[in-house]
C-alpha cells in the first residue's frame, strides 16, 4: 500500500508520465509517453519490475497488459479506461483510478494507437510482442 502511494503522490505532484516504486524505492520515471516508458522500463529492469507498483497518467488497455506481462503489483492512475481496469483486475493487480472513462478518444494521439494495436489481443504476452513494435 506504501509503494502505491509514493507513486500517487509522484504522479500528482510531478511532471511524469510514469513513476514505477518498489519497496519504497522510486526506480524509474519518466516524462514521455507512458507506453513507450513502460516498454523501456520493461527492457532495462526486466524481472527487477516484478512486485513493483506503477503510476501512470492514464490506464489504458496496452498500460494494463504490459502491467501484466511484467507482474507488476499494484497501479495507480488519475484516469482509467473501463477495459484497462478491468483487465488488471482480471489479472490481479489492485489499482486505484481517480475517474473511469469510456475509453480513448481519437484525439487522444499519444494513446490511441497503442490501444488499437492490441484491438483482438487478449494476452499480455502477445500484447507485449506487439507493443514494443510500434
Amino acid at each position: 500500500m506504501r509503494d502505491i502511494n509514493t507513486a500517487r503522490k509522484i504522479i500528482e505532484t510531478h511532471p511524469y508520465t510514469v513513476a514505477i516504486v518498489k519497496e519504497g524505492n522510486i526506480i524509474f520515471t519518466s516524462k514521455k509517453n507512458e507506453i513507450k516508458s513502460i516498454l523501456f522500463a520493461i527492457e532495462k529492469f526486466k524481472d527487477e519490475l516484478a512486485g513493483a507498483v506503477v503510476g501512470c497518467n492514464l490506464v489504458s488497455k496496452a498500460a494494463a497488459f504490459l502491467c501484466r506481462y511484467q507482474k507488476i503489483k499494484g497501479v495507480y492512475s488519475p484516469r482509467g479506461t473501463k477495459t484497462g481496469i478491468a483487465l488488471l483486475i482480471m489479472g490481479g493487480i489492485p489499482c486505484q483510478v481517480d475517474e473511469m472513462i469510456q475509453n480513448i478518444a481519437e484525439n487522444e494521439a499519444e494513446y490511441y494507437p497503442f490501444d488499437q494495436a492490441l484491438v483482438n489481443v487478449e494476452s499480455p504476452e502477445e500484447a507485449y510482442s506487439i507493443l514494443k513494435k510500434i
